[in-house]
């Protein structure tokens, strides 16, 4: 992972709940692990912000106003979504739940959403 994006963690990492002003729960350590993670394996984002429900939100730029975001959430959940001129469905959303996480264990969860971003991107692209 680059240094910028290993940077913008640890800033992440040093919020403190109530961070948006509005009583948001700061990213906690399973969301900012899981979202290294995920960084790790793929093609830079364009953003890397916390999300207002409480972990990290990380986001991929595609043409057409398409868009992917990857969710790691303070619970453990990591979720994908697709949007499309800022709309999403429920096709569009793949939840990996904290407990598929612990079952699949780290290395075959983080392949697996890897291996999700990389489809929702090629969707993007087309």
């Amino acid at each position: 992972m680059i240094d910028a994006l290993k940077s913008r963690l640890r800033e992440l990492s040093e919020l403190r709940d109530g961070w948006d002003g509005d009583g948001a729960s700061a990213p906690r350590a399973v969301a900012i692990y899981r979202a290294g993670r995920i960084l790790a394996e793929t093609k830079a984002p364009d953003e890397v912000d916390p999300d207002a429900v409480g972990g990290v939100a990380i986001w991929y730029r595609g043409p057409g106003n398409r868009d992917v975001a990857c969710y790691c959430r303070n619970g453990g959940d990591v979720i994908v979504v697709s949007y499309q001129d800022g709309l999403w469905t429920d096709q569009s959303i793949v939840r990996f739940g904290a407990a598929i996480w612990e079952r699949l264990g780290t290395g075959a969860a983080i392949d697996y959403t890897v291996k999700t971003l990389a489809e929702a991107l090629k969707g993007a692209a087309a």
